[in-house]
This record gives structure tokens, C-alpha cells and sequence, in this order.
């Protein structure tokens, strides 16, 4: 699974305006895409990417076998409005949905957005003010490739 991580990775800064939207100034990581959890130091805006289920889809031919991951994008700002996740989210859709991604071990046959929520204003609890809060979108695709 450490292939499709570097596959998400590498489509998502091979496009030239999303790489650009999430380039991390100042940072020791060129990009804001991150597997599971972002670090600390990182530069809003950023996408945290994770497994939310990987499940092998068996048939009785084994040439039939599929593999079912579904993916987890979020996608974080903390701007005063929702304008940059929206556009970020967008330029992600753009990017992976109904795209192929080059995995070296197996065959792309679907990359399908399956939900998307937001923009959600969240922040830490307890915070009584705005300069914590942070603007996420959340979006969601089943990725489906030949075992």
C-alpha cells in the first residue's frame, strides 16, 4: 500500500495548479500532501490523505480478483473564509477523480469520488476566538485495481 501512497502523492504534484495551491514556503517538504496526519510545522493550506477501508474483492477466477481501497482526503486551511479549501478541493477533483494513477504493481481500473462534505469551520475545543480555527473539506474515492 506504500505504492499508492507514493501513486496519490505523485499525481497530486504532477498538476501544476493544485501543487501550486498546496506548495509549503519555508518548509522542509516542498508540497502540503501528507499520508495520515500532517506535521506540526506544516504550511495551510495542506491535504492529509489516509485508508479508510482497503478490502480485497474475491471472485472464484482469480484473474477477477479486485482490490477495493476507499481514500480520505482532507483538506485544511485556516484563512478567514472557505475559499481556499473550496478551491483546493477542485483542483483535487479535478486531478484524481475518474483519473488513472500509475501503481507499479497492479492495473488502475477506477478512481471514483464517492462523497464530499464541506466546508466545515472547525477549532480546537475550548477556543473562544477565530485565531485557531481552520476551514476543512473532506472528500472521498473508491479505488478499485486487478490483484
Amino acid at each position: 500500500m506504500i505504492e499508492l501512497a507514493k501513486a496519490i502523492v505523485d499525481k497530486v504534484i504532477a498538476d501544476v495548479p493544485l501543487r501550486t495551491a498546496i506548495a509549503q514556503t519555508g518548509s522542509a517538504q516542498p508540497y502540503g500532501i501528507y499520508f495520515n496526519q500532517a506535521p506540526e510545522e506544516a504550511v495551510f493550506p495542506y491535504i492529509v490523505f489516509t485508508y479508510v477501508i482497503n478490502q480485497p474483492r474475491r471472485t472464484f477466477v482469480k484473474a477477477s480478483d479486485i482490490e477495493e481501497v476507499i481514500v480520505r482526503f482532507s483538506i485544511y486551511d485556516n484563512g478567514s473564509t472557505a475559499t481556499t479549501v473550496m478551491t483546493v478541493s477542485d483542483l483535487l477533483r479535478t486531478v484524481i477523480d475518474r483519473q488513472n494513477l500509475t501503481y507499479a504493481s497492479y492495473t488502475n481500473i477506477g478512481c471514483f469520488m464517492q462523497n464530499i462534505v464541506g466546508p466545515l469551520k472547525s477549532g480546537p475545543i475550548g477556543n473562544d476566538g477565530d485565531d485557531e480555527d481552520y476551514y476543512q473539506m473532506i472528500q472521498d474515492y473508491r479505488i478499485n485495481f486487478n490483484l
